[in-house]
């Protein structure tokens, strides 16, 4: 359970992060806050716009870049 000092403090976090790293001012507090994001992402790029076949393994975690901008993709 969160102790009420805390809800601000998560709050202020969930808020930097749906920025992309900009300031803001938050209104309880009335200064500036830093963010921890240190920019937004760059521009996604997009690789083919139709499907292509991919082989997978029963039992592997996989994992993926939505930005376009992994080498390996």
């Amino acid at each position: 359970m969160l102790r009420p000092t805390s809800v601000p403090a998560v709050l202020t976090a969930l808020m930097r992060a749906a920025r992309g790293g900009r300031r803001y001012r938050d209104p309880s507090w009335g200064e500036r806050v830093p963010s921890f994001c240190s920019a937004p992402p760059p521009e996604p790029v997009i690789a083919a716009k139709e499907p292509f076949p991919v082989e997978l393994k029963a039992g592997k975690t996989y994992s993926w870049c939505s930005c376009g901008h992994s080498k390996r993709q």
